[in-house]
């Protein structure tokens, strides 16, 4: 049926598509998050540049202050002025040792950062010379010693030590006059000279920095584009997704309910079918059983009454009478006997195959002896199923094997078993439900037939060899409530033939947990 297919199409599309649009959208989130870290890369880049800049003029500001602060203590010689050298003091190592870890990564800055500590702390000792070659009587030093805002600078290890200090304190009361200003017009030259060599330097690292500001900012402008471009055709995938799985979701509700309508016309239909077959059924057991009862009661009759007047064209009509309606009657038997196994309800429960196979051979063993049949078999499984069904099923095989032989030698039947995937399964229809099955072989080496006419085999009233006037014509139903005891054990039955050396039967039991499953 067509919306059959159309369905079975659609089920195996939908793991298709939605892994698909399941793909689709993690590559688009996995490329908007790449964009967003790069995003967030640069603007932490960028905000490490902002930091340093700020580290920067911050020590600038501290040491240009304190020089400021030197020089109007000079002119004015009120110890107010000494604050920002103070605060320089204080505030100005913290501030290098801070801009230090931000350009630990660069060697550029950090060859810049060491030359400006340099030149800071020679500020700072140039000012602290100053301060103390004009502080005549110590009236400064008494001021800091109270704590006015600390110390007056740090322990400057490699700029100013002791020694100098001492010099310098032992040169304060000595110096005077125009040595004095002379020493202090050298020590305002060096503190300009290094006041420009130190800004020199902090211009340099600034201006590395702005250059990388400029780049990163380009590239956050870059990445902020890309980030919304990607949100938007993260947004127009998803909706698209959306609309058109609804669409075809709303598509195949439809056709669903197509089908779900055409399913109740069919099963009533069925069911009107159903009950038709019903009454054949009952007609076929029972109104035509009765006349053929009549023909077989009167025409024995005929044949007593005939007996002491024999005349053989008569007896031979009666004869042929008799054996029709007994023809007829096993066919009719027959009919009724698949009509009930195609109505039979499927209470399935475990069987073994071993079990059956041994009533079977009880049940033919006048013509096992007889025809000296013998019989090789495997291993048997135990299958879920009828058991009265199983049991017909091999009764039915091993009449076939039997009726079938071959004239030129004794009959064998070979029953093998083995367990194995649908899909190292040749005989198996490609809609086969279950994964494992067994494979049972019945072969015989009878008189077989032609491979070619396999497909005819299974169908009711149809048979690929006549037996000769004395014998009974098979009726040719019973390979095919063989193929409906296997389709109600949702198996399957398949058949090989080589004319004159045998035939072969496979059935395929599906392997199903206790529970039919």
């Amino acid at each position: 049926m067509n919306l059959t297919f159309s369905f079975r199409k659609a089920a195996s599309l939908a793991p298709t598509i939605y892994a698909a649009c399941f793909i689709l959208l993690i590559s688009l989130g996995l490329l908007v998050l790449s964009h967003f870290d790069s995003l967030k890369n640069y603007n932490r880049q960028a905000v490490h540049a902002y930091t340093v800049i700020s580290q920067v003029t911050q020590a600038e500001s501290l040491l240009k202050d304190a020089e400021n602060g030197t020089r109007a203590f000079l002119i004015t010689k009120d110890p107010v002025f000494l604050r920002p050298f103070l605060n320089a003091n204080r505030l100005l190592m913290p501030t290098l040792d801070s801009l230090k870890d931000l350009v630990s990564d660069n060697s550029l800055q950090t060859k810049d950062y060491e030359n400006a500590v340099q030149l800071a702390m020679l500020q700072l000792k140039i000012s602290d010379s100053l301060i103390r070659i004009s502080n005549v009587g110590g009236e400064v030093q008494n001021i800091i010693a109270e704590g006015q805002d600390s110390i007056i600078i740090e322990e400057q290890d490699s700029i100013i030590n002791e020694e100098q200090d001492n010099n310098i304190n032992e040169e304060q009361n000595s110096i005077t006059g125009e040595r004095r200003d002379s020493i202090i017009n050298a020590l305002m030259l060096q503190s300009r000279s290094a006041m420009s060599r130190y800004r020199a330097v902090t211009r340099h690292m600034i201006n590395i920095e702005n250059d990388q500001l400029a780049y990163r900012k380009q590239q956050i402008g870059y990445y902020q584009s890309k980030l919304v471009n990607n949100f938007t055709l993260l947004f127009a995938a998803v909706m698209l997704i959306i609309i058109v799985l609804g669409a075809w979701a709303f598509v195949e509700f439809k056709k669903r309910v197509s089908y779900q309508a055409s399913l109740e016309e069919h099963i009533i239909a069925l069911n009107q079918n159903n009950a038709e077959l019903q009454q054949i059924a009952f007609a076929a057991s029972h109104d035509l059983q009765e006349p053929l009862r009549k023909i077989r009661i009167f025409s024995d009759k005929l044949r007593i009454i005939t007996k002491s007047k024999p005349e053989e064209e008569g007896g031979l009509m009666i004869e042929k009478i008799s054996r029709s309606a007994v023809q007829l009657h096993e066919l009719i038997a027959d009919l009724v006997n698949l009509t009930n196994i195609v109505q039979s309800n499927r209470v399935f429960n475990p069987v073994s195959l071993k079990e059956i196979l041994k009533k079977t051979e009880s049940h033919f063993q006048n013509e096992m002896q007889h025809f000296c049949l013998k019989i090789i078999v495997t291993d048997l499984p135990v299958v879920q199923g009828s058991a009265e069904q199983l049991q017909r099923l091999f009764d039915n095989l091993f009449s076939n094997a039997i009726a079938f032989r071959s004239a030129e030698r004794s009959p064998v039947i070979i029953i093998s078993s083995v367990k194995a995937k649908k899909t190292d399964l040749k005989g198996l229809p490609q809609q086969s439900a279950y994964d494992e099955y067994f494979h049972i072989k019945f072969q015989d080496n009878g008189i077989g037939f032609d491979d070619s006419f396999k497909e005819k085999l299974f169908m009711p009233f149809q048979r690929l060899h006549n037996h000769g006037k004395d014998d009974i014509r098979r009726k040719g139903m019973g390979l095919a409530i063989c193929k409906r005891i296997m389709v109600n054990h949702n198996g399957w039955i398949d058949a090989n033939g080589n004319e004159g050396r045998g035939a072969i039967i496979h059935l395929y039991f599906p392997v199903m947990n206790n529970d039919g499953k």
